[in-house]
This record gives structure tokens, C-alpha cells and sequence, in this order.
């Protein structure tokens, strides 16, 4: 077994470019080029011992040398002790008198490559990033990686090497360039690809670095960051945090009497020492009271030391696309839980947060023939639904020539929205229409329920809960803090006469439109009519108490009798709106162009106690008006 300090500086590898143990300077073995400060010490020296390399020469390796397809592929040949297999030889670019003759025939019968073509192995060719860890993979026998989790913009899904990357990845063979990419067309050295080697086939610590998430108040692991940390998507007591998950990968205990981070070059955040068995591993993360004013929009890099030396060096990049002033305000207007609180929710007497509605008082006998609205959440979780329209349908053609014409829920006939869903659609757009009753000319009752024409359906676009009617559910990627603006359309059917109803979004941050779904609604002549609610909700009881919020703006009607574009800036809110009253905390009101809601599980402060915020009238003034779209 290696000595500490040996194994310790084992484990500057796993950091590809970056991390120097201050060690006397030495050559590495009988390699003048290789010194005991160099990243690829340790696995220039493993090679060496096992037989992987001779080197370039009898006192050099040339690390910074590109390596060839041609030496990968002997390097690994020679670390499975395969090398010197002989066969059939399919290409014409590999002969028996090339060093690498008998190694590029064992790939190929391992299926670690199949050439270049089918013909050419182009050993003297440049093997990139992607190469390496692909053949790699292959000769571990493509295992399926743990997690589709991939942390590198650069690696799009379905490409050949996709698959090794994420498994090379979790493996700690490499963790990439930077923290979001591999470069997987960038040429490896020879330093490189002995390193990469050292960390699949050698013995000792694995590191690997990332940002999670912690709650704030307990100091518990919630969940790794994904994509590229945004202070913005952090739930209210969560924090993000700098964390080294450090692993025992030999086969004795190792003793870190010391252990610290440095980050952005300030000062030293040191954790108590400990052991760590064979097999074992422990993460390090900054905690809360250090890291608060640290987690800011930016580049930052850290630095992990364990007994004295670096052990692992990254860089990480944070988002934040709340601004200051906006996460300040709903500090000020709500008393926003921490993350233990919500996590410890238990209510039996509750099934749901606060339910918040509004209604926009446009008047019972205003048609229109569409509406839109902007919309905002910045608390997100999972079981929220935006609702951002439930109108009425004019019936009065249909009444004409039926009677007893009526819809499930008297004064409602449609609603739209959005939803963060548990299911496979993931973030959602809904429409729904429930079903319009009525007798005919013949005493016949009929059922008039609308139809989906757009798009075709998929057999998993509908669902329940929501009374008799045609309810549409579609994934669509909207996210927390972002505006969009919802837009419904009435128009006529040139085959039938009937309304069609479409519901588009748009995404007001790149202004991209998408038709989400259009329906027939089987009526005659007709339009919205009436006052539009909207509400937020959550359709989840166990995540009740997490803090969810809704923001719009800039809503307006075509009136359909004067043909003109009506702002609507008078909105009734309040809680609730009738049995059951469900317990939490919530509160509503304006801020400038837009009115919004917050609500939670966790408190008291709500209706039917007595101490709730009383329902109410409020208005703003749009900063937009006219026509929605261009």
C-alpha cells in the first residue's frame, strides 16, 4: 500500500487540470519530465510499475505529448493484460510490424473500436476526450451509467459517446473542463489518457466536486444542483453549497487529521478531521453561515485540502435571475417558512394550502373573443397550478334553439393554465371545458362536450378530477421567475360554424410562440362572455406546505361588440372563495403594474380563523395595451 502522502497526491488525478501538491521536487521514476508536482505523477507512476507505458524514451514520457489512437489504445490493452492477441486484421493502416498490432486487434475483437472505417484504424490520428472515454466504457462492457443526470452542456443526448461520458463521470474518471463541459472534440495528451487510465484501473481516493443543496437551518443534504445553480430556483430555507464527496477506493482506513476549502482565494473553512474506511465516503459541504454571501451570480472557484495538500480544484458558476428587489419584496409581504418547517408540515385537518382566486370584473354581459394575460411564478414547487382564466361560453345561439341549456357549474364552462405537475409531462399547460347540457327540439336531452382537433391526441393528454367534460393536459417547459403571457382565441369552424377555442403561450423572454391546443367547442356563434377568475392552487396534499406564488400582468379582452382591444385592471382576490377553508398562510395585493398572491401550508394566518386578509378590490395599470402579438 502506497504511504499517505503518496495516496494523498493520488488524489490531485482526479482533477485534470488543476490541482498542484506541494511535494520536493523529484523526477517521477527514471522520467526527468515528470516531477512529483505534476497532476499525472502518481499515474505516470502506476503505469510505469504495471507495465502500461515504457515511455517515449528511457528518461522521458512526454506528458504534454498528443496522444495517438494508436498509444490508447496499447496503453489499455496493457492495463487489461491483453496485449499481444493476434486474428484477423481489417485494416490496411495497421501492420504486424507496428508497436500497437496486437492491441488494436484486441479492441477490435473486444469491440472496444471498430476503426475509423471499416477499413482504416488511423493510428497516428489525434484521440480526442470522447475517444478515450468511449473506449474505456467498451472495455468495461458499457455499463449503463447510474443517472441520466448530464452536467455538460456540450454533450448532447444520443451522441456515440453520451453514455461513457455520463459513466465516466460518475466513476470519477473525469469530471470534465469546467463544471458544465467536457470538450469532448479536444485532443488528450498522454498525461491525460494515463491519468484517465490510472482513475478506471488504479487503486486509492476518488473526489468529485459539485454544488447541492442544504436546508439552511438543519444542515441536510436535499438534492445535487442541476444544470447551472440559480439562486433563483432555491426553495425558501435552502441554500446552495460548495461540496467535495471524497472515496475510499483502497482497501485500508485513511486518517484526514485536516480538511478545508478555500474559495475565490479567502479564507480557510476547515472541518474537524475523521477517518474514512475502505469503501466509504463523506461529502464536505461549506456551511450556511459562510456560504450566504457567497452564493452569488458569477464565477467562483474552490479549492479542496485534505491533510495540508490540494486535493481538488473547480470552478462553478451561479445564476440569478431573481432580482435583489423582487426577492426582498416577497420577504417584506409574507412570512416565507424555512425549509425544516415545511418539511416537518403535518396538518390533518388540511388537504391543501390556502386557495387564492380573483376575479377580473369585466361584467356579465361583455363578449370577447380573446384573452391574454402575463404571468410570472417565482415559488414553484410541484402540485402547483396557475389558473389564468375560467370564463363562460355564450350559449345564446344555442338557446335559441334549445332549451334547459345549461353546464355542470353554473357560470363556468372553461378554464386554462398552468401546472407543475409529479407526472411524466412535467411542467404543463391545462384546457378544459366541461360539458354543456341541453334538450333539443325533439325533447331530447343532449350532451354537447367539446372536442380536441389540435393536436392529434396521444392517448395520455387527459385527465380527471375536474367533473364530466374534455380536459387536455400537455407538456410545455415553463419555468419559475420567467415571464409568459397566455393567450385564448375564439374563432369560427369555415366546415361546421362551430367556435373554435385555441390556447397559445409565449415565451416573453425570447418571444417565442407556441400553439399548445385548439378545440371545437361543438357551439354555434359563439365567444367568452362574462367575468374571467384565476386562481392558485396546489393539487398535491403532501407538499401543502410548500410556499407557492403567482404574479400577472398586463390583462386584456377584444370586446367582440366594439371590435377593440379593453385593458382589465380591477381584480377581486381573496382566499378560499367557499368550503372547505383551507389552513396555512397566504397573502395578495398589487406591486406596481401587476397583482400577486403567495401562499403556504405552514402558519396560521389564514380566512376562517378570523385573522386571515380579508377579500378585496384592487387595481393597477397595465404597461401595455392594444394587441398582444405582433
Amino acid at each position: 500500500m502506497k504511504p499517505m502522502k503518496q495516496r494523498l497526491a493520488g488524489l490531485l488525478a482526479l482533477c485534470l487540470l488543476v490541482g498542484l501538491a506541494v511535494l520536493p521536487a523529484q523526477a517521477a521514476g527514471r522520467f526527468y519530465d515528470v516531477n512529483t508536482w505534476d497532476y499525472f505523477y502518481d499515474p505516470v507512476q502506476w503505469a510505469l510499475e504495471e507495465g502500461v507505458t515504457t515511455g517515449t524514451s528511457s528518461t522521458t514520457f512526454s506528458p504534454y505529448d498528443t496522444c495517438t489512437r494508436g498509444q490508447i489504445v496499447t496503453f489499455l490493452a496493457r492495463a487489461e493484460g491483453a496485449a499481444g492477441t493476434t486474428g484477423a486484421n481489417p485494416f490496411v493502416d495497421v501492420s504486424p510490424q507496428d508497436f500497437f498490432y496486437g492491441s488494436v486487434l484486441w479492441a477490435v475483437r473486444q469491440n472496444v473500436t471498430q476503426g475509423s472505417s471499416p477499413t482504416t484504424f488511423s493510428p497516428y490520428q489525434s484521440c480526442t476526450r470522447a475517444q478515450a472515454v468511449t473506449f474505456l466504457w467498451r472495455a468495461a462492457g458499457c455499463p449503463a451509467p447510474q443517472s441520466s443526470r448530464n452536467p455538460f452542456r456540450d454533450v448532447p443526448a444520443g451522441a456515440y459517446y453520451t453514455s461513457a461520458v455520463l459513466w465516466a463521470n460518475e466513476r470519477g474518471i473525469t469530471t470534465g473542463t469546467s463544471s458544465n463541459t467536457f470538450s469532448p472534440d479536444a485532443v488528450c495528451t498522454r498525461g491525460q489518457i494515463v491519468t484517465f487510465l490510472y482513475r478506471c484501473y488504479g487503486e486509492g481516493l476518488s473526489a468529485q466536486g459539485m454544488v447541492c443543496v442544504f436546508d439552511s437551518n438543519t444542515e441536510t443534504y436535499l438534492r445535487d444542483a442541476a444544470g447551472t445553480p440559480d439562486v433563483a430556483g432555491l426553495g425558501s430555507g435552502e441554500y446552495y453549497s460548495y461540496c467535495m464527496v471524497l472515496k475510499n477506493t483502497g482497501t485500508t482506513p485513511l486518517r484526514a487529521d485536516s480538511a478545508y476549502a478555500v474559495i475565490d482565494g479567502g479564507e480557510k473553512l476547515a472541518w474537524q478531521g475523521f477517518t474514512l474506511q475502505p469503501g466509504a465516503s463523506t461529502r464536505l459541504h461549506i456551511y450556511y453561515n459562510h456560504m450566504s454571501g457567497l452564493q452569488k451570480a458569477g464565477t467562483h472557484t474552490v479549492t479542496w485540502y485534505v491533510n495540508g495538500e490540494d486535493v481538488l480544484t473547480k470552478t462553478f458558476t451561479f445564476l440569478d435571475t431573481l432580482p435583489a428587489e423582487t426577492s426582498r419584496f416577497w420577504q417584506e409581504v409574507f412570512p416565507l417558512p424555512s425549509s425544516s418547517a415545511i418539511q416537518a408540515y403535518t396538518n390533518p385537518n388540511n388537504s391543501r394550502s390556502p386557495y387564492l382566486y380573483g376575479w377580473f370584473q369585466l361584467g356579465k354581459s361583455t363578449r370577447f373573443t380573446e384573452y391574454a394575460v402575463d404571468f410570472k411564478a417565482d415559488y414553484l414547487p410541484k402540485g402547483t397550478y396557475c389558473c389564468l382564466g375560467q370564463w363562460s361560453m355564450d350559449l345564446s345561439s344555442l338557446e335559441k334553439t334549445h332549451t334547459n341549456v345549461r353546464t355542470e357549474y353554473s357560470g363556468v364552462h372553461g378554464y386554462a393554465g398552468f401546472q407543475s405537475t409529479v407526472t411524466a409531462k412535467g411542467m404543463a399547460s391545462i384546457l378544459s371545458f366541461w360539458d354543456v347540457y341541453a334538450t333539443d327540439p325533439y325533447g331530447q336531452n343532449v350532451t354537447l362536450r367539446a372536442k380536441l382537433v389540435y393536436p392529434e391526441p396521444d392517448g395520455n393528454d387527459s385527465f380527471g378530477g375536474e367533473g364530466t367534460g374534455a380536459h387536455h393536459i400537455r407538456s410545455y417547459p415553463w419555468e419559475a421567475s420567467h415571464w409568459y403571457r397566455m393567450l385564448l382565441q375564439c374563432s369560427t369552424d369555415g366546415a361546421t360554424g362551430h367556435t373554435l377555442v385555441t390556447q397559445w403561450v409565449c415565451d416573453l423572454e425570447t418571444g417565442t410562440w407556441t400553439k399548445l391546443c385548439v378545440y371545437d367547442t361543438l357551439l354555434p356563434d359563439s365567444c367568452f362572455v362574462g367575468n374571467v377568475a384565476l386562481f392558485l392552487e396546489n393539487y398535491i396534499p403532501s407538499l401543502a406546505g410548500q410556499v407557492r406564488s403567482m404574479e400577472v400582468r398586463n390583462a386584456r379582452i377584444l370586446n367582440a361588440d366594439t371590435g377593440r382591444w379593453q385593458d382589465v385592471e380591477e381584480l377581486y382576490m381573496g382566499s378560499n372563495g367557499g368550503l372547505p377553508q383551507y389552513e396555512g398562510s397566504y397573502a395578495f395585493g398589487t406591486r406596481g403594474d401587476r397583482f400577486w398572491m403567495i401562499t403556504s401550508g405552514v402558519g396560521g394566518d389564514w380566512y376562517n380563523n378570523g385573522t386571515g386578509q380579508k377579500a378585496g378590490t384592487y387595481q393597477i395599470q397595465n404597461t401595455e395595451s392594444g394587441q398582444p402579438y405582433s
